[in-house]
């Protein structure tokens, strides 16, 4: 039975990893920080797709955000889904959550700095099936709190997250404890239409016994008004992205990314991205 559970608990560390690689996280700042809902954009969605190879097939991911700022109450909303699949009929994480952010300039200048607010709620599950035993963790709450600063423009930003602050025992003698992400990027105009921006982002969390290692994901990204291209680098993954605007609004971007964990003598594994976003224009 030990044994068993070990093993359940390294398939849970495994997919950890997996589901830390962010490819796309400097153009989808609301998934990680619910505080920055629509800060460039009145309206926002993003839908990303991660597929990988080299592991069980069908291992996939799927996040769907939408975000609405509403300038006049200083304030934003948002809904997030996210889905972590491994192979056909695993679920090892399926999380549901809607947010709300406070967003107020620091002075009445146009050019002012903004300071948010967001609180998240909603429900997540994990469940694992392993040797034909299925461990269901079902369905718990979860609350997570975020601070996000950042100059017009997101030339400058830089945020914090808390995420699961209310333990609830999803599995037997294994609490789930809160994890904390941070996250700044700063943007260098290198002409009318061209920008270099380096971004980071860092995720840590631990639980009882059990220390998942912190994972800090970097990624340079070359900018233009109608394309874009970066490269990746994390603890858990390296990676190239390229992107393009269509009619001001609509960005189609893809990922590919080659996994560096070793963990369960998985030694080639990669991932591909492909993320549409739609951005309002002011």
């Amino acid at each position: 039975m030990q044994k068993r559970l070990f093993s359940v608990l390294l398939l849970l560390l495994f997919s950890q990893l997996l589901i830390a690689q962010n490819p796309f996280f400097s153009y989808n700042l609301y998934r990680y920080n619910p505080a920055a809902a629509a800060t460039s954009s009145e309206w926002a969605t993003n839908v990303e797709y991660n597929t990988y190879t080299g592991i069980a097939a069908g291992t996939n991911q799927l996040d769907l955000n939408v975000q609405k700022r509403f300038s006049k109450f200083h304030s934003a909303i948002g809904f997030n889904a996210y889905t972590f699949k491994w192979a056909e009929d695993i679920t090892f994480r399926r999380d549901y959550n809607l947010s709300y952010a406070y967003q107020r300039k620091l002075s009445h200048k146009d050019n002012s700095p903004t300071l948010s607010f967001g609180v998240q709620s909603g429900l997540s599950r994990r469940f694992v099936s392993y040797n034909n035993s299925r461990y269901n963790m079902g369905y718990f709450a979860n609350l997570g709190i975020s601070l996000f600063f950042s100059l017009p423009n997101q030339k400058f930003y830089a945020g914090i997250a808390a995420n699961d602050i209310v333990k609830s025992k999803a599995f037997p003698s294994v609490e789930y404890l809160p994890y904390y992400q941070f996250m700044a990027g700063y943007r260098f105009r290198l002409s009318q239409k061209l920008s270099l921006q380096p971004n980071i982002l860092l995720q840590q969390r631990a639980r009882n016994g059990l220390c998942y290692p912190n994972i800090l994901d970097a990624n340079l990204q070359l900018q233009h008004k109608k394309w874009d291209a970066g490269l990746s680098y994390s603890t858990a993954f390296m990676g190239l992205n390229v992107g393009v605007c269509l009619a001001k609004r609509f960005h189609i971007r893809a990922s590919y990314n080659y996994i560096n964990s070793r963990l369960n003598n998985y030694e080639r594994i990669s991932n591909i991205s492909l993320m549409f976003a739609y951005r309002s224009v002011k």
